[in-house]
């Protein structure tokens, strides 16, 4: 069984699971056929009948940093705007997400499909700190994972461009705190306890996230 991390619309577990479901992967090809955007996507995701398909789902979503990174919202895939790259850092720099797991090979597979802009690092987990203490991920009997794959830009492909001038698309972006919200309320009755995930996740992701400028410099989305 596999790990993986997903630091921008894989946050979101509807996202990600359908990567590989057929009934949603069916909805995303028809959305997409009638000239829908992630927008749309979304919408979809957030309906009662995919979040059927995470609740029936074997798969765990943990909010966790994974230090030796850093994000830049450089992948110009969308005329809209740009989506997010990671690249590979020092030791004390981190970005947020959530490790999904387990994952059988197909499943894997068929994420990866997703992802052909980015090649895959291995994190193991002495780089990992998760959002979720100890006890309540021994409630669920779960442990983080010894190893993770991460995706993380390709320096050939041309689609990572660090010296663009798009910011971020929007319609994209919003799969992150939509997913972190949606996950607090899987982890957490309490709404103290979401609320407090929420802003904690949500602070880290600005302050560790890059977009360019109106001058065209990088600056943290925390600085903005």
């Amino acid at each position: 069984m596999e790990a993986v991390f997903g630091y921008g619309s894989l946050i979101l577990p509807m996202s990600a699971i359908g990567r590989f479901d057929e009934e949603l992967r069916n909805k995303i090809d028809r959305i997409r056929e009638n000239g829908g955007d992630s927008r749309e996507f979304l919408e979809m995701y957030l309906e009662d009948e995919s979040i059927e398909k995470f609740e029936a789902s074997d798969l765990n979503f943990v909010p966790v940093k994974i230090y030796g990174l850093e994000r830049y919202y450089s992948l110009e895939v969308y005329d809209g705007g740009n989506m997010l790259a990671a690249e590979e850092a020092s030791d004390e720099k981190f970005i947020n997400g959530v490790i999904i797991f387990p994952l059988d090979d197909e499943q894997l597979e068929k994420i990866s499909e997703t992802e052909k802009s980015y090649r895959t690092v291995v994190k193991n987990r002495g780089d990992i700190e998760s959002y979720i203490p100890q006890e309540k991920l021994e409630e669920r009997g779960l442990e983080i994972p010894e190893e993770v794959k991460v995706y993380v830009a390709k320096e050939s492909a041309e689609e990572v461009n660090k010296d663009t001038d798009r910011k971020r698309y929007e319609p994209y972006h919003q799969y992150i705190p939509n997913g972190i919200k949606f996950l607090a309320e899987d982890w957490y009755s309490d709404e103290k306890d979401q609320e407090n995930l929420v802003e904690n996740f949500m602070a880290d992701f600005l302050m560790t996230t890059f977009e360019i400028d109106d001058n065209g410099e990088w600056r943290r989305m925390s600085e903005k």
